[in-house]
């Protein structure tokens, strides 16, 4: 995993909380790497926890497509690699460990409601400040740690 990005210092300090700390807030200046940040955690934590659901949000499904999936993603995790199957309908990525990271949209207000209700252990928000705090409060709700999660270990 170490060969296929290397996270800064503050990046990893932050993915250690993962699983501390129930949110997570990283921020900074443009260009600072949160989006490789998201991506990074996402994908780790797809590895590193079988049967995980992640979901990875964004704003416009455009910047989604363009920043997320086809500059972070398939740039530093190629399908080639074979940890994963790709869905291109569905904007999502299958893990061989039973790990699913779903790729999420939410431009308009009524588009949380497809996320209410699913049970995601890890949601993720690239440009978390471009979502309203209702969006937000709404997705807290569908986050919870799925029953018999184990690490690639096989320990809780």
């Amino acid at each position: 995993m170490s060969d296929l990005y290397i996270p800064q210092p503050k990046q990893l300090e932050a993915y250690n909380y993962i699983g501390q700390k129930s949110k997570i807030l990283y921020g900074g200046a443009r260009g600072g790497g949160k989006t490789s940040f998201s991506v990074y955690a996402a994908v780790r934590c797809a590895l590193q926890f079988r049967g995980l659901r992640v979901a990875v949000v964004r704003k416009l499904k455009k910047e989604l497509k363009m920043q997320i999936i086809d500059n972070e993603f398939f740039k530093h995790y190629p399908q080639s690699l074979g940890l994963y199957r790709f869905n291109k309908l569905e904007n999502t990525a299958y893990f061989n460990n039973g790990s699913i990271i779903y790729f999420v949209s939410l431009q308009h207000p009524d588009d949380v409601r497809k996320e209410q209700g699913i049970e995601r252990g890890l949601y993720i928000l690239d440009e978390g400040n471009h979502l309203s705090w209702d969006t937000i409060t709404k997705l807290m709700g569908s986050n919870r740690t799925p029953k018999g999660l184990v690490n690639s270990r096989g320990e809780p």
